[in-house]
């Protein structure tokens, strides 16, 4: 009897996930053979059974086991049923050393060191009294991680995804780690960098905004003049950026998004028109629903005040109904943006408006 104390015998192997299509019955990889190692790996599944729940930590790691095994159980019935409907004339002593034996005789053998680790005593005391989990954690999440490979292995054997050869797979494979690690260095460099804000757009007394006129109409605060075009068509940011994400803590589940599927930098008018044309969308019966009976009064109190700020529109604004802008409470008035946190790439701001 191997004692919970042993080393456990597991090698530090790994498999290579290599495709192939399901077209041969090799050495193994038939109805006699898958057989036995579908008994083999029920035979495990109940010797884990058999034990108690144990000391904190080890009964994740059983469970993890558990759940490992079970799933190589059900890839192995899969393939059991794949060789009842193979024919045994297409098996060849080339084909014997076929990826789908070398994954079936390394998951055997997974499977068997698993069996002969546990002690025999426990596998013959299903109908006794169950002992605690004696195996340590970590030498169990040994096992996991070899079962982890064995199941990736036998599954993509399966899956139907054939590369021609092991060339076109390290070439893909290398392609992929290249994408990888751009993609990877592309966001880092995103996070790290530190955007610098058009003036107009910060945190100031330059502009003068009012979001819920129905007219477009940023000024400067000096002369209270229009905004000049050539200032608007500036870029937002230092450095340049094509895609921002604006958000605000009264009206988070509308965030605005720019991204206009062009190389061109996004400008301060873009991010303006933007705010003041999401602003001035009408909410649905839904919207409203949600609702409490405070936020109602709140809201439409705002709405009220908008559509009766300009008397000339009146009439025209109160029959579009309330507006997401109507959900920022009378806090209106754009005092610009600041970063936040960024994410999937994106450059996130928030926007800062008050009365």
């Amino acid at each position: 009897m191997i004692h919970a104390s042993a080393s456990p015998p597991f090698p530090e192997s790994s498999l290579s996930p290599i495709m192939a299509t399901w077209n041969v019955v090799g050495e193994i990889a038939n109805v006699g053979g898958v057989t036995s190692i579908v008994q083999l790996s029920l035979q495990v599944i109940l010797a884990v059974n058999s034990y108690a729940s144990s000391v904190a930590g080890a009964e994740t790691a059983r469970m993890s086991l558990h759940n490992e095994l079970t799933s190589i159980n059900k890839i192995l019935n899969q393939i059991f049923f794949l060789a009842q409907h193979s024919s045994p004339d297409t098996s060849t002593p080339e084909n014997d050393s076929s990826p789908l034996d070398s994954a079936l005789k390394e998951c055997e053998k997974a499977l068997q060191d698993l069996r002969d680790w546990i002690p025999e005593n426990k596998r013959r005391s299903l109908f006794g009294a169950k002992l605690a989990w004696p195996f340590k954690e970590a030498d169990i999440m040994k096992a996991v991680v070899r079962l982890e490979r064995c199941k990736s292995t036998l599954s993509l054997t399966i899956s139907g995804a054939l590369l021609s050869d092991m060339k076109e797979l390290k070439a893909l494979t290398k392609e992929i780690h290249v994408y990888a690690k751009t993609e990877a260095a592309n966001i880092k460099q995103a996070s790290e960098v530190e955007y610098l804000l058009h003036p107009l757009l910060k945190r100031n007394h330059y502009l003068y905004f009012d979001t819920s006129h129905s007219a477009f109409a940023p000024s400067s605060t000096v002369d209270m003049a229009m905004v000049p075009e050539e200032r608007l068509q500036m870029p937002a940011t230092t450095p340049t950026i094509t895609s921002m994400r604006i958000i605000h803590d009264a009206i988070p589940e509308w965030p605005i998004d720019l991204d206009f599927d062009s190389d061109a930098p996004i400008t301060v008018g873009d991010v303006l028109r933007m705010i003041h044309s999401s602003l001035h969308l009408q909410i649905s019966h839904s919207n409203w629903a949600l609702l409490t009976q405070s936020e109602e009064t709140e809201i439409a109190r705002a709405y009220t005040a908008r559509y009766r700020s300009i008397p000339s529109s009146a009439e025209l604004e109160a029959s579009e109904g309330v507006k997401r802008v109507d959900y920022l409470m009378g806090k209106h008035i754009f005092k610009g943006l600041v970063k936040a946190p960024d994410a999937d790439g994106v450059c996130h701001w928030k926007m800062i408006t008050s009365r």
